[in-house]
């Protein structure tokens, strides 16, 4: 599916070039057709084509010679070496963090790579080695955390929900994330593209499991991973997802209330408080415990996913900071 002439003309100038979430995959697909037709030199096609289906159903349908790749490659600079091998790459949400910070003036940034624009940070990683890991909570911190130690150790993710992808499945359903709308199919193949390089690493998923009720599911492992989230305040928790199930958040009033910074950010920070702090009591004193994403602060997902992959990759260093936090808030 392609946009069509007439709306194209109608988008925003800047989604004329970088076509946000809300717009299909391969949007600008019919453009490199037509052109096509009438040159005699390579088509390049761009545009939501980060998906590897659609980006080589593109070629082999001759649609357009070949493709270029943005955002993808900044959400996952493997992604080539990943899609030729068939094995899952970390997906883009389009959901231009990336270009709205650089219009701003800030360095370049994404969502789900905390690492873009920080590669200095991110160098010489030492993940733990050789143990038994136990990570709570199936949502991007969680599975990122998985992701990013399953080489080396032994992993095992469990979620109280049947399926993964925790609350930010929920974040489709509203009507932005960050400066554009939302679309609920983003944040889903985000979450099924992670889960599969997970189980792609032999990581172990249980379903189905609250350590609230089932401590003993946390007995046999060496390091302890809380990535539960946060939870609302007030008791806003189960009228929030019931409007949003409902689909009152896409509705003219829920536009209109969310399209406030103050309230959003509310929303995040000051009505949500984070769940690990409650449960490391659940954890063996002899076990390593840490507590990441929402779990350890609520915010906003890429402060959530950041702290997992510090935590994955520096987890010396996460540990000693974790203690000053405790030590400051006695």
């Amino acid at each position: 599916m392609s946009i069509t002439a007439g709306h194209y003309r109608s988008l925003p100038a800047a989604e004329r070039m970088i076509p946000p979430m809300a717009y299909p995959e391969g949007t600008f697909l019919a453009f490199a057709a037509r052109v096509k037709e009438e040159v005699e030199v390579p088509v390049v096609g761009v545009g939501r084509l980060g998906n590897p289906a659609v980006a080589g159903a593109a070629v082999e349908e001759g649609k357009t010679d070949m493709v270029a790749l943005g955002r993808t490659l900044i959400a996952d600079p493997d992604w080539p070496n990943k899609v030729r091998s068939g094995a899952a790459a970390r997906r883009c949400l389009s959901c231009n963090h990336c270009v709205n910070g650089m219009r701003s003036g800030s360095r370049i940034s994404c969502v789900v790579n905390p690492s873009a624009g920080f590669e200095l940070d991110f160098a010489d990683p030492a993940p733990p080695e050789g143990e038994m890991i136990c990570i709570v909570g199936a949502g991007p911190a969680g599975l990122s955390y998985a992701s990013l130690v399953a080489d080396r150790n032994r992993v095992t993710v469990l979620e109280r929900a049947p399926v993964s992808g925790g609350a930010f499945r929920y974040t489709g359903k509203a009507p932005l994330f960050g400066e554009v709308e939302a679309a609920e199919e983003s944040f889903g193949t985000y979450v099924a593209e992670l889960e599969r390089a997970c189980r792609d690493k032999g990581v172990g998923f249980r379903h189905g499991v609250d350590v609230t009720e089932e401590p003993q599911a946390l007995a046999p492992y060496d390091r302890v991973v809380f990535a539960t989230g946060a939870r609302y305040r007030y008791g806003l928790g189960t009228l929030a997802t019931r409007l949003l199930d409902a689909g009152l958040g896409k509705s003219k009033l829920g536009r209109r209330l969310f399209a406030s910074p103050r309230l959003r950010n509310w929303l995040y920070y000051g009505a949500r408080r984070g769940t690990g702090e409650d449960l490391r009591r659940l954890a063996r004193t002899d076990q390593e415990v840490v507590v990441i994403g929402d779990a350890a602060q609520a915010g906003k997902a890429r402060d959530a996913i950041d702290g997992a992959f510090r935590a994955a990759l520096f987890p010396e260093h996460e540990q000693r900071a974790d203690i000053h936090a405790l030590s400051d808030r006695r």
